[in-house]
């Protein structure tokens, strides 16, 4: 063999050396995590962002990740043409509403509760989950201002803590993504390394917010929440109010809004659930969390659940 030619097999195992792994990482990173096919949002003025319609995806663990022709993470789209003999169920929230790329379709607290509720009203019961992540009530309200509520016969809007500190939120905030990236590894590095060390630049809202300016935010939101329910109440939609504590609120330390999200609701004459005492009636409430604000898919059972129960004294009510 000339000593071109073991030059070159010389290079060829080199690049093999070399790439190898990183391919063996790339199909690992792909396959087996499911990274590399994120779900894609949109960037709008009117809402600030939310999911791009018409997406099916696997993700952690091979979880399903539907987005149905209206942009609601659903396991049936939502026709423009209304089956009057079915319920419309459009769930409005966050992430934690959203449920997460570990928690499968069918695993959500809104699914669970459609099927549930099906069973108990003898109807069928299309739902629409309408959470996205990072939102706040700002975006919500964007939302059904831009979309309108798609006929929804009922519409329940689950607030949390976090929620009352967000102003409109962007997707430039996030490390979501508005397109596919070429490679799982990119997506890997741009999710957990990037993103969270460019975080570092930044210092908290309240190191420059003076105490009264947030306070005066978290009257606002309150206020957005009640007009969100409001508007779907006018648009002829039955509304259920939801408070959804996080990990420390069912550890001990209530959460600061709770009581005044709760009272509020109610005054304004909405039907409410405060899901406080419901995860405290479990023996370990703390564990039904994945972290401290997103439960885990026992946790979503029990929010299941504990809806249907709720939507279908709703509308036996209002019969």
């Amino acid at each position: 063999m000339s000593s071109t030619g073991r030059a070159l097999i010389k290079a060829l195992w080199v690049i093999m050396v070399l790439l190898g792994p990183l391919a063996a990482l790339e199909l690992g990173l792909r396959y087996a995590v499911g990274l590399g096919n994120p779900i894609l949002y949109d960037n709008t003025y009117a809402y600030g962002y939310r999911p791009v319609p018409n997406q099916s995806v696997a993700r952690t663990a091979r979880k399903r990740i539907r987005i149905n022709d209206r942009g609601l993470r659903a396991t049936r789209d939502w026709p423009a043409a209304k089956d009057t003999s079915q319920i419309r169920l459009l769930y409005l929230g966050d992430s934690v509403t959203y449920g997460g790329s570990s928690i499968d379709d069918r695993e959500t607290f809104a699914e669970i509760s459609a099927a549930d509720l099906t069973k108990r009203i003898g109807r069928d019961v299309l739902v629409g989950n309408a959470g996205v992540n990072g939102w706040g009530p700002l975006n919500i309200l964007g939302l059904i201002e831009h979309e309108g509520f798609w006929g929804s016969d009922v519409v329940v809007l689950v607030a949390q803590e976090a929620d009352f500190e967000r102003t409109l939120s962007h997707v430039a905030e996030t490390p979501f993504w508005n397109h596919k990236p070429s490679f799982a590894l990119e997506e890997l590095i741009s999710t957990n390394v990037a993103y969270p060390f460019s975080s570092r630049r930044y210092l908290p809202k309240e190191r420059f917010v003076a105490a009264g300016e947030r306070d005066s935010l978290e009257r606002v939101n309150l206020g957005v929440f009640l007009d969100i329910g409001r508007r779907a109440r006018a648009a002829g939609a039955k509304v259920l109010m939801a408070w959804h504590p996080s990990r420390d609120a069912v550890a001990g330390e209530d959460d600061r809004h709770h009581a005044a999200f709760i009272a509020a609701s109610s005054a304004a004459g909405f039907a409410t659930l405060d899901l406080y005492p419901v995860l405290r009636r479990d023996p370990h409430p703390t564990a039904l969390y994945l972290d401290p604000l997103h439960l885990d898919a026992r946790g979503h059972a029990i929010y299941g659940a504990t809806f249907a129960e709720s939507l279908a004294a709703l509308l036996r009510s209002a019969s």
